[in-house]
């Protein structure tokens, strides 16, 4: 994915989850799928196959009695949990900043997607989808065209 839409793609993600005013029934499904799709996403992810890339995780992540949810790419497996770098600086977790090492466990997996890279779309971003849905459907359809996002998988 082309640096510029990734990181249009990340501001969307988060403005998105914040502003738009998404179904309850829509959100907790779009939650619920998310959660349960997990286990088949690491599946994916420990496997690497060809043609699949980009791999990133929303992630409940905890400081200072805090929680904030945060897209992280470029994880590891350390052990029976995962780590990764904060690409950005959080917004109301006090003491962390972009640089730093952060740990997970799956069960903080909150979404995920992954690019597959045969129809240059982006698989998974079940909240994000979610909260598409309440725009206008032309609308709707533009941004997920040009977001590059397959909802509804």
């Amino acid at each position: 994915m082309p640096m510029f839409r990734h990181l249009l793609w990340t501001a969307l993600s988060v403005a998105a989850l914040a502003t738009l005013p998404a179904h309850g029934a829509d959100l907790t499904a779009a939650r619920a799928q998310a959660r349960a799709s997990v286990p088949g996403f690491l599946s994916t992810w420990k496997a690497q196959p060809a043609g699949l890339g980009g791999y990133r995780v929303l992630v409940q992540v905890r400081a200072g009695g805090k929680v904030e949810s945060i897209w992280l790419d470029d994880f590891k497996a350390t052990g029976a949990a995962f780590s990764a770098v904060l690409q950005s600086t959080p917004r109301g977790l006090p003491g962390l900043s972009s640089g730093q090492t952060v740990t997970f466990t799956e069960a903080d997996i909150v979404d995920w997607s992954y690019e597959d890279q045969a129809v240059g779309k982006l698989r998974g971003n079940h909240l994000q989808c979610a909260e598409l849905r309440d725009l206008p459907q032309a609308e709707y359809e533009e941004q997920v065209d040009y977001l590059g996002l397959i909802c509804g998988d």
